[in-house]
């Protein structure tokens, strides 16, 4: 129930404006969102290089985060397409999350800088979850998915997460919906 846009400056594959935005979640970039509880998450960057375009985005967790979610979405002038109908049309879903990687920077009771970067694989643990990339009939990666593995009292935290986002086709645009679902 919780979700918004947060996207880069431009589409894929073109230099982007640098324009910051107004935070607004919409086209310009800089969207934040911010769920009943005060947990954000906030684009904080992008840039384009020869591996594809990395996004950046900072999540600040402070309670009873159950699920997080991100799904990339084709744009289109009817709305956006989510990867599983995009393919259902018969078309190869064009983009593909070639690496992921987080940093935790606030943990309660931990020094920050003695936690190190995560290079996420398939199922892989990160402090009170597990991550998951999510995939397409065809196997691209599409998004992510970091599930609270435990019931235990919620631990707050704050980490970066970054990904690689490679296209075949940089004429086709695609924005990522994260979603922050928390415990009632």
């Amino acid at each position: 129930k919780f979700g918004k846009l947060l996207l880069p400056d431009e589409s894929f594959g073109h230099a982007g404006s640098g324009r910051t935005g107004q935070g607004n979640g919409g086209r310009g970039g800089g969207g934040q969102l911010r769920t009943a509880k005060q947990n954000t998450v906030a684009f904080s960057e992008h840039s384009y290089g020869p591996d594809g375009l990395t996004l950046e985005y900072k999540f600040s967790l402070k309670k009873d985060v159950r699920r997080i979610v991100g799904i990339g979405y084709i744009n289109s002038l009817t709305g956006p397409i989510s990867p599983e109908k995009y393919e259902e049309s018969g078309l190869a879903y064009p983009f593909d999350i070639a690496t992921a990687l987080g940093r935790i920077t606030a943990y309660e009771g931990e020094n920050a800088k003695q936690l190190k970067l995560t290079f996420f694989k398939d199922h892989d643990e990160f402090k009170e979850f597990k991550f998951k990339y999510l995939k397409t009939q065809s196997g691209k990666i599409y998004g992510f998915e970091f599930d609270k593995t435990s019931d235990d009292k919620f631990i707050p935290m704050d980490f970066i997460f970054r990904f690689v986002l490679t296209s075949a086709d940089p004429l086709v645009q695609v924005n990522f919906k994260i979603k922050i679902e928390e415990e009632d």
